[in-house]
């Protein structure tokens, strides 16, 4: 929705008339924050399935992928290294170790040492709600989780995002930069290089 805060989204949400007939008949009371996430929450949740060729193929059913897949899935635990962050087993399901890694998505789009240097600067002032603004309103955002935590490690780090129903969830990256998954040019290149019609 884009909204600022917890109090801009509730009053977006109670200017919609479907959203405040829906959440009376559902909560018993008016759109809330709190409802809100309830409501995504279980959204999220049909979103998701467990049933797919890919699942059926490790519980055992060798014939669920094509053989085309299977070499995917060698590459993705292979040569490609995929698996060293998109983690997958029966514990863990949705393709993430849940952790925040740095894989040089920021550094196609700016001048990222210089914006390093500046939120160094920032967390050294130790002013949390300038910072937090910042991150907010600039292009600090692209110093990821550093903005968070202040440790150096961190900076461009992003939480690696699972992988479940990929193909539903573009574009790509914490920064949107990628339009589908075979490009891997950053999407502001590709679309310099496509004809003006």
């Amino acid at each position: 929705m884009g909204q600022k805060a917890p109090e801009d989204v509730v009053t977006k949400l109670n200017g919609i008339q479907d959203y405040k007939g829906t959440f009376q008949k559902v909560f018993g009371r008016p759109p809330n924050y709190e409802d809100m996430a309830k409501a995504i929450a279980a959204y999220e949740r049909t979103q998701v399935t467990f049933d797919t060729p890919f699942d059926r193929f490790t519980a055992g059913d060798g014939k669920a992928l094509d053989a085309s897949a299977r070499r995917g899935w060698t590459v993705f635990n292979g040569k490609a290294r995929c698996m060293t962050c998109h983690a997958v087993n029966p514990t863990s399901p949705m393709f993430t170790d849940n952790l925040f890694h740095n894989i040089g998505v920021s550094a196609h789009k700016s001048n990222f040492v210089e914006l390093a240097r500046k939120g160094l600067a920032l967390v050294e002032k130790g002013n949390t709600k300038q910072i937090d603004e910042l991150a907010l309103q600039t292009d600090l955002s692209e110093l990821g989780r550093f903005l968070v935590s202040k440790q150096t490690a961190d900076v461009g780090a992003f939480k690696t995002p699972g992988l479940r129903n990929i193909l539903l969830t573009h574009p790509y990256f914490h920064d949107g930069s990628q339009d589908t998954l075979s490009d891997d040019r950053p999407l502001q290149q590709r679309r310099r290089a496509e004809p003006v019609s």
